[in-house]
């Protein structure tokens, strides 16, 4: 077997970030809160919600569970979208 195993590049999920910062700020605006109201519901910073969204921060397991419950959405749910932005952007990625 090679070194690319369970823990190679298709693993590294390289657009994770991007994906999860899109999500995260469009459904924040959708739900009207502002970085440091989101910030508060789950008990961060505001700089912490900023660098998320500037995808410098990833997040914890926690932290999405959180968010989704401070976005008003399932965590589950606010997974799939993440995870559905994160195919589009590997398509992207793939196209280029």
């Amino acid at each position: 077997m090679s070194n690319g195993g369970i823990l190679g590049e298709m693993y590294t999920l390289p657009n994770f970030n991007s994906a999860f910062a899109k999500v995260l700020r469009s459904r924040r605006v959708e739900a009207r809160l502002s970085q440091m109201k989101l910030a508060s519901a789950i008990g961060g910073s505001e700089t912490y919600v900023r660098r998320m969204e500037r995808e410098k921060q990833t997040p914890t397991t926690t932290t999405l569970i959180l968010l989704a419950r401070a976005l008003g959405m399932e965590p589950e749910e606010f997974f799939s979208e993440i995870m559905q932005q994160l195919a589009f952007l590997d398509a992207q990625q793939e196209k280029h």
